[in-house]
């Protein structure tokens, strides 16, 4: 029986690329445990760099910390933005809106005036009259992410 002996190399465009995919696949916090677990000597702040599209890996075996090219940076932070701008925490929970209300239309007005004309004659329903000042509250979130 005879053995062979195999090698295999790694290279630091693999790493940043295989960590983004998990961060375009909405799995943020599997691709900062990756890149903090697969490489010693990796921080918390340089592999938020990373996934951020601040910095990239490079070489292979022997990896080095570069800055992204511009290109690339813009890019890859109007995707993560575009992901993750209006995530926000709450209650230890990351949440994520899944709609935005940025006006009425007039069946809302009709809607309205039929709820507020039923709250007259029934002091059933609590409706804010037209004077009263409405503050907004967080929108539903589609969904959590632990921290």
């Amino acid at each position: 029986m005879t053995t062979e002996t195999l090698f295999f190399s790694i290279s630091g465009e693999f790493i940043t690329t295989h960590a983004r995919e998990r961060m375009r696949d909405f799995d943020w916090s599997n691709a900062l445990r990756f890149l903090i677990t697969s490489l010693d000597g990796m921080t918390h702040e340089i592999a938020v760099e990373i996934l951020k599209g601040e910095k990239r890996l490079t070489g292979v075996n022997d990896l080095d910390l570069c800055d992204e090219t511009e290109t690339v940076r813009s890019e890859w932070q109007k995707i993560v933005h575009k992901m993750f701008g209006a995530v926000t925490m709450w209650n230890d929970y990351y949440w994520q809106p899944y709609a935005v209300v940025d006006n009425f239309g007039m069946h809302d007005l009709s809607s309205y005036r039929l709820l507020t004309n039923l709250q007259k004659s029934s002091n059933v329903l609590a409706i804010p009259s037209p004077s009263t000042p409405v503050t907004t509250t967080t929108a539903n979130c589609s969904a959590k992410f632990p921290t």
